[in-house]
């Protein structure tokens, strides 16, 4: 009977072992079974006389009764509540904002008393002038009186002066203040504001209503004279320059300068049409064989369309202009009261081709210098460049017309600055530097004639009249100190942002 209750005993131990054991897999599972299953150790069960084990149908324990189910019993599969990524899809045109949902309100138009009546190609209208804008109204359309087109025109204007010689007198600053405006032909209020001025030089502004007729015939009306712009309208005075652009004058030092000779005094009195026909030249008022040079202090500044590497071209000849012509007193200027060379950078429209300049090519890059052949009419200073719409940049051209700044001519021989279009330097070559140490001697004054200046440097007079018989042996090599000179410069070019494009 002890044995019977004894072996009855260790079978229902055995199966609580079990029970607290079963199928758990994972840790989470597995951790509280560790305390558990010691239990079936000897020292814990009683002898079998100690206290009497009820019989096992009393209270038996169903094996299954606290199995720990398996591990899938209560999984959470990872695809249970799939979220979709479309299932509240959110389209881009949902909710579209339409461009005109907060239309530009109805301009405030001044007072009344304030406007002034006028008629262009048959529009009658009227306008105002007030916080820095200027008005327009009408009862009627342009379009309706037969209007085609129609424009708001912004002119610079000087007391006591012509279109024709504004650019000479304003050093060039005239050309940056031409601004053409079209209007719409099927309204009759227009709003434009007052153009800013762009650049420090203060310049009045005509203001003229033109356009043309549905019959092709053009109009053009002034409807306001000489409008004075406040100074908040202006840039500042100052004018600074970029780091890149601060020369290094002992960059080129020493360079022994070659003396004067009958090949560079030709070309520093005549003027070629790109040929071997070289022609006389006019300086102050005078036509003959004369040199040009610069009558004052150059202080050199670039307005417009200025780039980074428009600072580095005139860098670059000012440094080199510290050992060719070293007695030129030449630099960049600080304010523009200084300027007395400025350099304009802009793109040539319709109506300054033609206002005030036909050779303003609007259709592609060209350029120009004008000190009027020294005839004395400009404001201030020496003269202007002017050069516009580069599309390979600007070095090219503001090369060749600096050297028309420094005095040079144009010139039939190849691979120069001044020489032929087609086949043109982009830096100053040998002859161009020969020349404007010539130019730039001490003892060379403007206006200066051939004959002078060959007798003052002694030059043979025979060897004169051999470049002047053939003019084509002017395109021999000069002295080598300029073609080692030239050589650098040429690098120069090639190395430059434009060369670069080139692939020079």
């Amino acid at each position: 009977m002890k044995l019977v209750k004894f072996l009855m005993l260790s079978l229902i131990i055995s199966a609580i072992g079990i029970a607290c054991s079963g199928g758990g897999d994972t840790a989470s599972e597995t951790a509280p079974v560790a305390t558990i299953a010691p239990a079936p150790a000897a020292t814990a069960v009683p002898k079998p006389t100690a206290t009497a084990v009820p019989k096992p149908t009393d209270t038996p324990v169903a094996p299954t009764a606290t199995a720990v189910p398996e591990p899938t019993a209560t999984s959470v599969p990872p695809t249970a509540t799939p979220v979709p990524p479309t299932a509240t899809p959110v389209p881009p045109t949902a909710t579209p904002v339409p461009p005109t949902a907060t239309p530009v309100p109805t301009p405030v138009l001044p007072s009344a008393d304030l406007f002034t009546s006028f008629s262009a190609g048959g529009w009658n209208a009227s306008y105002a002038i007030d916080n820095g804008s200027l008005f327009l109204s009408s009862t009627e359309t342009p379009g309706s009186k037969s209007v085609g087109n129609l424009n708001l025109d912004f002119m610079p204007a000087m007391a006591g002066q012509t279109h024709s010689n504004l650019k000479n007198q304003s050093l060039g600053f005239a050309y940056h203040e031409y601004t053409r405006t079209e209007l719409d032909i099927n309204k009759g209020t227009h709003v434009v504001a007052i153009p800013a001025g762009k650049t420090p030089f203060k310049l009045d502004l005509n203001i003229a209503v033109s356009g043309k007729g549905s019959d092709g015939n053009s109009f053009s009306t002034t409807i306001k004279e000489q409008y004075t712009r406040s100074d908040d309208f202006y840039p500042s005075a100052e004018l600074s320059i970029p780091s890149n652009g601060i020369p290094d004058t002992d960059k080129y030092k020493p360079f022994s300068i070659p003396a004067p000779t009958a090949q560079g005094l030709f070309l520093a009195t005549s003027q070629s049409n790109y040929d071997d026909n070289y022609g006389k030249v006019r300086v102050n008022n005078s036509e003959g064989y004369f040199v040009k040079k610069p009558t004052s202090t150059l202080r050199v500044g670039l307005f417009g369309d200025v780039k980074s590497e428009d600072y580095e071209t005139i860098r670059d000849y000012i440094e080199v202009l510290a050992v060719v012509a070293p007695d030129l007193d030449i630099a960049w200027a600080n304010n523009i009261s200084e300027v007395t060379l400025p350099i304009h950078l802009l793109s040539c429209t319709e109506l300054i081709n033609e206002t005030i300049d036909q050779y303003c090519n609007t259709s592609g890059p060209s350029g120009g210098f004008s000190d009027q052949w020294g005839s004395g009419n400009l404001a201030t200073g020496w003269g202007f460049i002017r050069v516009s719409d580069q599309q390979m940049g600007s070095r090219h051209t503001l090369t060749h017309e600096f050297g028309h700044a420094m005095g040079l001519w144009h010139s039939g021989v190849d691979k120069t600055s001044m020489g032929p279009p087609n086949n043109q330097a982009g830096n100053w070559a040998a002859h161009d530097l020969m020349v404007i140490a010539l130019i730039h001697n001490s003892a060379v004054v403007s206006g200066q004639t051939r004959e002078e200046i060959r007798v003052a440097f002694n030059i043979a007079d025979d060897e004169l009249q051999g470049f002047i018989d053939n003019p084509a042996t002017l395109s021999n090599t000069p002295d080598a100190a300029w073609v080692e000179l030239g050589d650098k410069l040429k690098t120069q070019f090639n190395n430059s942002s434009m060369g670069k494009r080139l692939g020079r």
